[in-house]
């Protein structure tokens, strides 16, 4: 067995650094005791001690929040949905089971018309395709692509 290399001179001179290591770590507990958390590092912290806690926030910030089809969203909360961790309140809890309840719709708004539809959902995060253009291919062209 190999031998250890600090001699007890060396654990003495490092006495110092320790003590004072311990001093900085007591300081900042004190310091940390004393400020007011986060509400958000709060709701994660509690929703973090629930079983299923770990499980439902990756999937609902890879699963959900991340992707970019909305049709893989609505999958991945309906697979979540079930584990929704009791911590969180009961309205935040009843919408992710609502939401969760049908993946294969789409999450998009339904509207009557593409006009009507345009114009109430500009500003929101649905509107992420460009519009269409007002200009129509004349009867003899093929359309391009999907409209």
């Amino acid at each position: 067995m190999a031998e250890s290399s600090s001699s007890p001179a060396d654990a003495v001179a490092s006495a110092p650094l320790a003590d004072r290591a311990v001093d900085l770590a007591r300081r900042w507990v004190i310091e940390a005791a004393a400020v007011e958390p986060d509400p958000a590092a709060a709701r994660l912290a509690g929703v973090l001690q629930d079983a299923n806690g770990l499980p439902f926030t990756l999937g609902f910030v890879d699963g959900v929040m991340r992707p970019e089809s909305l049709s893989a969203a609505a999958s991945r909360l309906h697979r979540i949905a079930p584990i929704v961790p009791e911590f969180l309140p009961w309205y935040l809890r009843s919408v992710v089971r609502l939401g969760g309840e049908s993946p294969r719709s789409s999450p998009r708004p339904s509207c009557r018309s593409r006009a009507a539809c345009s114009a109430t959902w500009s500003g929101t995060s649905w509107s992420t395709r460009a519009p269409r253009s007002s200009v129509r291919p004349s009867s003899g062209s093929a359309p391009r692509g999907r409209v």
